[in-house]
């Protein structure tokens, strides 16, 4: 679908980045850590995938509830260590850069935290067995409504990113504005938000997406029952 397609061009766009005019990835080096920040952007739009896949599996594409989840951890870990790879590149660099200070840092510590939040409340609710269907059943709109939220500020933050890193390239270090550098990541960013709407669309019932149970659904017991 549209989602994957928008995604997995941002994904190319962002690999062709990150490989060419940023010299790829690896570890800090003498107070240098251009390359252990590299691993920042490529991580991040892979758990922007993850996530929208996550979502998507569920409630358009009839996956079950353990798919769900199980795409939604790799997509928090990702996201996780792609986060720690830019706190460590501004603790490593000589000297050190401030953290949480742009709109993109705050951005990503409020998305951040409600995916973790989103994880604990959904686990405790859908996976627990001691929770009751009643539990569930009342918790299940606010669930999938504060993951759409998620899901938007995930696109959010990156756009916010791509455009940070842009102008401290445009500014501080005279890159040509129509150079590569500057034009794969703004499409990379485009792209996102495209893939994520896309998403959001299907999630809200466009384009033939549901907002319920996946197609097929059938009540079972309620240590095993979807949300």
């Amino acid at each position: 679908g549209a989602p994957r397609v928008l995604w997995a061009a941002a994904a190319a766009l962002t690999v062709a980045w990150v490989a060419g005019p940023r010299r790829g990835v690896g570890r800090a080096k003498g107070g240098e850590t251009a390359l252990l920040f590299n691993w920042h952007p490529a991580l991040m739009v892979a758990s922007i995938g993850l996530w929208t896949e996550a979502a998507l599996q569920f409630a358009a594409y009839g996956g079950g509830k353990r798919t769900h989840a199980a795409i939604h951890a790799m997509a928090t870990t990702t996201a996780t260590v792609g986060v720690t790879a830019a706190w460590l590149s501004h603790v490593l660099h000589a000297p050190p850069i401030p953290s949480l200070y742009t709109p993109h840092a705050l951005l990503g510590a409020l998305t951040l935290t409600s995916v973790y939040a989103q994880a604990a409340l959904g686990a405790a609710s859908f996976l627990w067995p001691g929770a009751s269907p009643a539990a569930r059943a009342s918790f299940a709109p606010a669930h999938r409504a504060a993951g759409k939220v998620a899901l938007a500020l995930t696109a959010a933050t990156a756009a916010a990113g791509f455009q940070e890193k842009a102008a401290v390239l445009l500014v501080e270090r005279g890159v040509p504005p129509r150079s590569a550098t500057i034009a794969l990541p703004a499409g990379a960013a485009l792209l996102l938000a495209g893939s994520v709407t896309a998403a959001l669309l299907k999630l809200m019932g466009g384009g033939g997406g549901r907002d319920g149970p996946p197609p097929g659904f059938r009540p079972v017991p309620a240590a095993d029952s979807p949300h």
